[in-house]
């Protein structure tokens, strides 16, 4: 795999974790939801997977 290939899964594996921290102690889809901070920090990191 090239570099920049590896750079790419490091910067997805990342995303995902960080999406994972910031919806671990979210217990429902309507806290979530009305938790702006939250939704913004896991639409960016998803653009970032995307």
């Amino acid at each position: 795999m090239t570099p920049q290939g590896q750079k790419y899964l490091f910067d997805i594996r990342r995303a995902i974790d960080l999406i994972e921290m910031f919806v671990g102690d979210t217990p429902t889809f309507d806290a979530y939801h009305a938790d702006l901070k939250a939704r913004s920090a896991v639409d960016r990191q998803l653009g970032i997977i995307s």
